[in-house]
């Protein structure tokens, strides 16, 4: 399924990458969020809303949600979609630009314009690290982070 070989790095190194792009990509989401709640003054996903209902308190789900969304969107997108692009069209930044641009839309249904902006910062950062790195592992590490982190913050709001 994986056109790229992956780089492995040593333990702790991995461990340092995964809090480096962790930071790097967190930044640049929140100002992107905070910009659009400022100046759209953009309400909170109800669709969101409805699924921090569901998994209240339920710690076992807010992790299988998170690390199967990891696993299968980077797979997919990273793994999957922008390698076979950049062999399609030659240039490994519109590869990037398309891929990010589906990811951020396929967060669409959540109803919100920074439900689709922040994954596609994300999506964007994600897919110059696999440019660069050709690393699915630290990804799948970060976004899982990302994930499990916002579904507790949710699950702590309610």
């Amino acid at each position: 399924m994986l056109l790229q070989n992956e780089n492995n790095f040593p333990i702790f190194r991995f461990f340092g990458i995964v809090i480096l792009v962790y930071f790097v990509t967190i930044i640049p989401s929140a100002t992107v969020n905070l910009f659009i709640k400022l100046i759209i003054k953009e309400e909170s996903s109800k669709k969101l809303g409805q699924i921090s209902m569901l998994i209240k308190d339920n710690y076992f789900m807010i992790f299988f949600i998170s690390i199967t969304a990891a696993v299968t969107e980077e797979l997919m997108f990273r793994g999957y979609m922008q390698s076979r692009l950049m062999k399609i069209y030659k240039n490994p930044y519109i590869a990037i630009g398309i891929t990010s641009v589906f990811f951020g839309l396929m967060h669409f249904s959540y109803g919100t314009i920074s439900n689709v902006l922040v994954p596609t910062v994300m999506g964007l950062i994600f897919g110059i690290f696999y440019y660069k790195y050709s690393n699915l592992k630290v990804l799948i590490m970060v976004h899982f982070i990302i994930d499990f982190v916002s579904l507790l913050l949710m699950n702590s709001k309610l």
